[in-house]
This record gives C-alpha cells, structure tokens and sequence, in this order.
C-alpha cells in the first residue's frame, strides 16, 4: 500500500479580500452597545428584531434612534451618544491600504446601515469595491444569497475569494458558499492567519 500524504492540501491563490465592517474595519457594535446598555434583558430579543429590520433598511437609522429612546425613557441624544462610542480599527485599514489594495480585489460585506457605515469609513471607503451592506441589498448574513451577490460582483470564482468576519456564524457561511474564510480576532491574530494564505508575509 502507498503511504499516506499527510501534507495539507494548498490553498486556492486569493485574488479578493472582503471584510466584514462592525467589529473589524470598525470597533464597537453600535446598535447593540445601546440596547445593552439602556434596555432590560428581557426586552434585548425584540430589539435584535428592531436591529435586523435596520440592517435590511427597513428601519431608518432615525426612526430605530427615536423609538430606542421612547423605550428607555430617555433622549434622543443619548442614545446617540451610545452608538457613537466606535473606533476606526486603524491598523487594519492602513494595513490594507498600504498592502493588499495593490495586490488584491478588497471588498466589503457587512451587516448593517450603507449611510451610516459609509460616514464613519470615510475616505477609507474608496480602498473598497465591491461594497455590499444588507441595508442596501435587503438580504443579511448568513444568508447565502448575500454571498452570492458578493461572488457576482467581484467576478471572480469563489475559491480565490477569502472573507473576513468577526461571527462564526457568517465564517462558517461563507465557507459553505464556497468562499475561504477567517475569524476576525484582532489586527496581530489576522496577520498570522494570513500568513499560510501568502496575503501577508513573515515578518517580526
């Protein structure tokens, strides 16, 4: 009998990376940092309800705002104070803009308001294309039609495609859509698991 290769089997040659926004590209979950921290637990499940409506533009960023506050009894203003405690994740984007925008196709798939994400990317959102956000295109993830779209609009088969989200849940989905996948950790953890992909290199 031959003897068995244990050798792992290579990866496909990433031709596009697509990053997931709220808790990669930026920190902090808006709509759910306000939720948790005005609301009782108790109430959390239909505000996730409210959220998912958002992130499907069938709620207005202004119209969750208002009704966020009538529920807690308190402003407006506060609980836009809650939701504006987010970080650029600035390593990551200099990161990429500084190494994989030459290289790669670098794409966004996210969860979430199209307005809102583009204000707090700013200018950084032009290092993106495609950029597909479920308030924008109706569907969320781990919906796999989402993955599809994003497949079509990068025009590039799904093997070469490696996507990048803080959920295990959208992860394990997009690997099911045929995509390669990694769990977003933090900024150091991402460079070593890049590594054996060859989409950054072994540097100390």
């Amino acid at each position: 009998m031959a003897p068995t290769d244990s050798r792992e089997v290579p990866h496909t040659q990433v031709q596009a990376v697509i990053f997931d926004v709220i808790n990669v590209l930026i920190l902090g979950g808006p709509g759910s940092t306000a939720i948790a921290q005005l609301l009782p637990s108790d109430t959390h499940p239909h505000w996730m309800d409210q959220l998912t409506k958002l992130d499907l533009g069938q709620l207005s960023m202004n119209d969750f705002i208002a009704e966020l506050a009538t529920a807690a009894h308190t402003t407006t203003h506060q609980v836009q104070e809650l939701m504006s405690v987010l970080q650029l994740n600035h390593e990551l984007l200099e990161f990429i803009s500084q190494h994989l925008v030459q290289k790669y196709r670098v794409g966004l798939l996210s969860n979430g308001s199209q307005v809102m994400i583009e204000q707090f990317l700013g200018d950084w959102i032009h290092c993106f294309d495609p950029v597909v956000v479920s308030s924008a295109v109706g569907l969320v993830k781990p919906d796999p039609r989402i993955f599809a779209l994003t497949m079509q609009q990068c025009d590039l088969a799904a093997d070469t495609i490696l996507f990048i989200d803080d959920s295990t849940t959208n992860v394990m989905a997009a690997k099911r859509a045929g995509m390669q996948a990694l769990l977003y950790q933090d900024f150091p953890t991402l460079k070593t698991d890049l590594i054996p992909l060859g989409v950054a290199e072994d540097k100390p």
